[in-house]
């Protein structure tokens, strides 16, 4: 006889930064929400010191950053799909091995 577990019910609150949050996140917030439709799910869109700062006071569950840095107290936990890196490989500057100042700069004027 096979026993059914327990449905995953309740909340969780999650901080990330504006491009992941806005660009990445979705599709793996709608499947997860598809397999646990009794989790209510509450993003909070901020920057990378404001979604370390919730990670330390307990006001969130998780934070989402583009670029983690070691700190005390919190775990950090490199996305398996980027390995920790977080330039979208399609962009023209993604594939130089050197980009200089004036290269970035050019980019954003």
């Amino acid at each position: 006889m096979r026993v059914k577990s327990a449905a995953i019910a309740g909340s969780v609150k999650v901080a990330t930064v504006y491009n992941i949050g806005l660009h990445e996140l979705p599709p793996y917030v709608k499947r997860f929400i598809k397999t646990h439709p009794q989790v209510t799910i509450h993003i909070e869109y901020s920057r990378t010191d404001k979604v370390y700062d919730a990670c330390l006071n307990n006001t969130i569950d998780f934070g989402i950053v583009a670029l983690p840095l070691r700190r005390p107290n919190i775990a950090v936990i490199p996305s398996a799909t980027t390995n920790g890196h977080r330039l979208q490989p399609e962009h023209k500057l993604a594939r130089r091995g050197r980009v200089s100042v004036k290269a970035l700069a050019a980019r954003l004027s």
